[in-house]
């Protein structure tokens, strides 16, 4: 672990949560834990969400979790749900190793990163329908126009679209096994994801996660559909045409839409498709 990180780590609490005389009757002994010993300050600082943030996101979650998580035959929860969602949060804000995250909480990190990926494999529909999703369909080209929430410079472009990087563990194996997932240009081992973000600062796509080698063109054609055909082939657009459809229907205009003022470079080629701005400038 770096020194950086180390230092960040430092300002928690280094004894088992387990030491502590908690409400086993709670819904979330582990969260009421943390808000005994740091105050609500410590939870914005574990997960960087205020308690009021966590509570509205609790409430939005709850019901699906009960449906989904808690009618798996012949599991016992020795976490409550509740108490998850704060662990998943944690571990998705820090990061790091998984035996020092797991020893946050007084656990295993074996038994940790099994919770932890579980729970959210069994949330993310939930969380992509919600946040991500609906907001697309939320704000159309013509609700960001109507609160002048379009791009100064290229108020053509619906969104744009750029390509994520995160450190993770180098694979085990040999070079072979290893060489997909080293990025030259971050020098380290890691995995890619395309995010495409309205000029509100929402993002209303995510793509699956690549290698960290993977170039970005690749990822960007993989996810054409999500975009729209484009000229060209640029190194920045390699994910992006992997989810193209994705583009294709994100980018079409609505029928409202039609006559509203296009003025992008390909408006003539494309009239039915709004452009995206990209790395290599805003295009259709």
């Amino acid at each position: 672990m770096t020194s950086a990180r180390r230092e960040q780590f430092a300002g928690f609490s280094d004894e088992p949560l387990d030491n502590d005389p908690v409400d086993v009757d709670s819904p979330s002994p582990i969260l009421d834990a943390y808000i005994e010993r740091g105050g609500h300050e410590s939870i914005r600082k574990a997960t960087g969400f205020s308690i009021s943030e966590f509570e509205i996101l609790w409430n939005d979650v709850r019901l699906f979790i009960l449906q989904h998580w808690n009618n798996r035959a012949g599991r016992r929860r020795q976490v409550t749900d509740r108490d998850l969602l704060f662990m998943a949060l944690t571990t998705i804000k820090q990061g790091g190793e998984w035996e020092v995250l797991g020893a946050m909480f007084g656990q295993k990190g074996t038994t940790f990163s099994s919770r932890v990926y579980d729970f959210l494999t069994m949330l993310e529909p939930h969380l992509v329908q919600r946040y991500i999703v609906e907001v697309g369909d939320k704000w159309s080209m013509s609700a960001l126009s109507a609160t002048r929430k379009q791009f100064k410079q290229f108020p053509e472009a619906r969104y744009a679209v750029g390509v994520t990087f995160q450190q993770a563990d180098k694979p085990s194996g040999g070079r072979k096994a290893q060489e997909p997932f080293y990025s030259v240009k971050h020098s380290l081992h890691g995995l890619k994801a395309e995010v495409s973000v309205l000029p509100n600062g929402l993002a209303i796509g995510v793509s699956r996660a690549y290698p960290g080698g993977t170039s970005d063109e690749t990822i960007f054609d993989e996810n054409i559909e999500f975009h729209v055909a484009y000229p060209g082939g640029t190194s920045d657009e390699t994910i992006f045409d992997e989810n193209i459809e994705f583009h294709v229907s994100a980018l079409q205009k609505q029928v409202e839409e039609r006559n509203m003022r296009d003025n992008g470079q390909q408006a003539e080629a494309f009239p039915n498709q709004w452009a995206v701005l990209a790395d290599k400038g805003c295009f259709k």
